[in-house]
């Protein structure tokens, strides 16, 4: 599970999703430590030029979600020895929990917490740190202390959905894929079954009833499906498709994949959701989805790998990549899901790293990502450790040493990792093999697979906070109820109804009106 999870986020990711002050903070996941603090900046002319003799020595404090691995100290110190020539820095590396990343970010910017870069995403703090302005405008130095990073940002268009205005405030990775909702299902269970399905045959959402059905008349006893914890369930990602929906990630609202984006719209309102909570009832009646789904706080990855669910709905990405099931006798096929229609690609600021407003060492972090962008032997250091120690070379592959595994790891597959995903460096693996993230990049150029227009964009709420609050808190007491199939079929209508008129009465046309000026304001910025 935890390299799923360092793996995905799906893409899902899915999801969901990350000591106020320093002493705090590393308490909480754990921080790989250098000695000596040294402070001061970078005196050469730029960062090319710069050498061991042009630098002040500097300490980089870094911080990233998840748990500290158990030999990321020695990894951190032997990557400061190695490279002192190129970047004469120490480092203080900070992992924080999960569930406390997000509140912890924003209370460290708040009390003018002098770190020098973090992780971040839409499904952490990234939305309400950009609001706040707590990351640094690093438009003018990007290009003068990580020039080939900044060139790659050109030539890929990664960095506008970064930019505010004129201001440059994250450094998004620069892997391309899309989210395109594929079907999977365990290939050895249809065999064993003798249900016969065609790699690419199950295109629709009626063709998934029929392959569901299939497979619970084969196994009775089995749950076929998860809709899993994320507002988007399973389900609703194949009607969103058909319908040319995309999730806005912003309290259920979403975009006309099909339109100029103008507006939002808000989810309940369509005939999509209308429709999906009731195949999700008829599923759950039938058996394929548990009916105690909503409590169930197993993650749907799981029920997956370890066989509880026989058919899933995931990403692109995630239907090609070798699936770490638990036995290994356990294989899967896949199919696209309504291949002519357009959805969104992957957005860049899904991983960013950002540079903190008060940074002490901004222009040394920008060159420490520079190095990731071009030196093999650095990105390998950063990434995998100490060769023999948190990793083997099996030719080109990056594998565990013997009595390791992702579950042990000491370094490997360290949380937070994924802005730095580089795919010229990236070495195979259990799970991707070589050429994986070029072919996934090849799928994003797919002409139906198109870049969402207004990415980037992320609502102030300020002025509609207690409207936002009342939609979350009705989604969470009549909108998830509808969502899991709890709602009895012939009641259906009737609850949806009820639904829609309690989140106008909580205030839909304030927050409606506020975000589309907000968007007016956004598109006209981007002409």
């Amino acid at each position: 599970m935890k390299k799923v999870l360092v793996k995905m986020l799906a893409v899902t990711v899915a999801l969901m999703i990350f000591s106020s002050m320093l002493a705090g903070c590393g308490g909480s996941g754990g921080t790989a430590r250098n000695s000596g603090s040294q402070t001061s900046s970078v005196t050469g002319s730029d960062a090319g030029g710069s050498t061991a003799e042009t630098l002040e020595p500097v300490n980089l404090r870094f911080y990233f979600p998840g748990d500290k691995k158990s030999a990321a100290d020695e990894v951190w110190n032997a990557l400061a020895e190695k490279f002192k020539d190129k970047l004469n820095c120490t480092y203080e590396v900070n992992w924080i929990a999960f569930g406390d990343y997000k509140d912890k970010l924003m209370v460290m910017a708040a009390s003018g917490d002098d770190w020098d870069m973090n992780y971040d995403g839409p499904w952490q703090a990234y939305t309400q740190m950009q609001n706040k302005g707590a990351y640094m405008d690093i438009s003018q130095l990007l290009p003068k202390y990580a020039p080939d990073l900044y060139k790659k940002y050109q030539e890929t268009g990664t960095l506008r959905p970064a930019t505010v205005g004129d201001k440059v405030v994250a450094l998004p990775w620069t892997l391309s894929g899309s989210l395109r909702p594929w079907f999977d299902w365990r290939f050895d269970a249809a065999e064993k079954a003798g249900i016969k399905i065609e790699q690419n045959s199950v295109k629709t959402i009626e063709d998934i009833d029929t392959v569901v059905h299939e497979f619970k008349k084969a196994y009775p006893d089995q749950t076929i499906l998860a809709l899993g914890q994320n507002n988007l369930n399973q389900v609703f990602q194949v009607t969103l498709l058909r319908d040319g929906l995309m999730d806005a990630e912003f309290h259920n609202f979403y975009y006309d994949v099909n339109g100029d984006v103008s507006k939002l719209i808000p989810i309940e309102q369509t005939e999509t959701f209308r429709d999906t909570v009731k195949i999700i009832r008829k599923w759950v009646e039938d058996g394929i989805i548990s009916k105690d789904e909503m409590t169930d706080k197993m993650y749907e990855q799981d029920k997956w790998d370890n066989g509880k669910t026989l058919c899933r709905v995931i990403t692109h990405e995630w239907s090609l990549a070798t699936e770490p099931f638990k036995d290994p006798a356990f294989t899967k096929d896949y199919s696209e899901l309504y291949p002519e229609n357009k959805f969104f690609n992957r957005t860049p600021l899904g991983n960013t790293m950002c540079v903190n407003r008060n940074a002490k060492n901004p222009e040394r972090a920008l060159m420490w990502m520079n190095m990731m962008e071009t030196n093999q032997e650095f990105y390998d250091m950063v990434f995998y450790g100490i060769e023999g120690k948190t990793y083997v070379l099996d030719g080109k592959t990056a594998k565990y040493p013997n009595g390791m595994t992702s579950a042990n790891s000491n370094y490997m597959d360290w949380p937070g990792q994924w802005t730095l995903w580089k795919p010229q460096f990236m070495r195979p693996d259990a799970t991707y093999g070589e050429g994986f993230w070029q072919r996934e990049a090849d799928y994003a150029k797919n002409p139906v697979n198109i870049d969402n227009p207004v990415d980037g964009i992320f609502y102030n709420t300020d002025s509609i906070k207690n409207e936002i609050s009342r939609r979350d808190q009705i989604f969470q007491e009549f909108g998830r109820p509808l969502i899991y199939g709890l709602v009895k079929a012939e009641n259906i209508d009737r609850a949806v109804d009820e639904y829609i008129q309690k989140q106008k009465d909580a205030g839909l046309d304030k927050i409606l009106a506020e975000c589309h000026k907000q968007l007016d304001s956004f598109k006209a910025s981007r002409k």
